[in-house]
């Protein structure tokens, strides 16, 4: 009797010890799998910047594009000659790239967040590294009035995600009527003097102007029922129709009071929900 509680016991220890090895090892893993993360979201971005002199280079350079073989080509501008020669084929083309980088940079940011909620739940500690990543994840989203990890974490999923890319150039298409005006304001993006006077935000570049962009909608105030729509919608699948929720962002452009309705009526008439299935081309 004695020599079976001890194998017993034997046994117990030695299933204990396994688990415990379990633990530290997925630990490890984890630890490992976020600092090559957030290592990744320093390294240099994927792809070549372009600016064509006319539209017509722009056009060569996009023309065999499609919606599963995005080229990794980044507009810096549009020529000086767009509004005249572009077309919303071509603008959405050129635009399309860029958003799937700022998407694809952003999702990075979610893959970590998500890592360390896991741990966060299993009382695992965080490293330095993580811990600095978070701080710096809390003043990008504007999450530090949330008083406890557990809040800021749930906060900073709901706002760190992907922005369906027909939704940012149907609202690129209405801002700048499809590429013939207001190139430095593709997004529309505001500008706040005081409560009620503002302008259009003017950037120096397409690259700069679409992660402010993807920013302004995942992070500010105006834009919550949206991102709560994005994730009531579809939690578990980051590709939600953009169209789905477009009717929540009445706030966008508050001089329009049929800014929805523009947007619904472009979701209707064109196919570019098709462009929420894009992806970059393996090169």
């Amino acid at each position: 009797m004695k020599r079976i509680v001890k194998y017993l016991l034997i046994l117990v220890c030695a299933a204990l010890l396994l688990l415990l090895l379990g633990v530290l090892f997925l630990w490890h893993t984890e630890e490992s799998e976020t600092h090559a993360l957030i290592d990744a979201l320093q390294t240099p971005v994927t792809g070549h910047e372009i600016s064509p002199q006319n539209t017509l280079a722009l056009d060569q350079l996009f023309f065999n594009a499609e919606i599963d073989s995005v080229p990794r080509l980044f507009l810096t501008n549009f020529p000086a000659d767009f509004p005249q020669n572009g077309n919303p084929v071509l603008f959405a083309k050129a635009l399309a790239p860029l958003i799937l980088r700022a998407n694809e940079h952003t999702l990075k940011e979610r893959a970590i967040l998500k890592i360390l909620s896991r741990k966060n739940q299993l009382n695992q500690p965080w490293t330095l590294k993580e811990n600095l990543f978070f701080n710096q994840m809390l003043q990008k989203y504007d999450c530090t009035l949330f008083k406890t990890r557990d809040t800021q974490l749930n906060e900073l999923l709901i706002k760190v995600d992907a922005v369906p890319v027909s939704l940012a150039i149907i609202q690129a298409g209405i801002q700048t009527d499809w590429g013939r005006r207001a190139l430095k304001a593709p997004f529309g993006e505001k500008m706040w003097f005081d409560r009620q006077t503002y302008a259009d935000r003017q950037f120096d570049s397409l690259i700069d102007a679409t992660d402010s962009y993807i920013l302004s909608l995942n992070a500010t105030i105006p834009y919550y029922k949206w991102r709560m729509g994005r994730q009531l919608l579809n939690p578990l699948d980051y590709k939600t129709r953009g169209s789905a929720f477009a009717g929540l962002l009445a706030a966008y452009n508050p001089d329009d009071k049929e800014y929805t309705q523009k947007l619904m009526s472009l979701y209707r008439q064109t196919r570019l929900i098709t462009l929420d299935q894009a992806k970059f081309r393996h090169e």
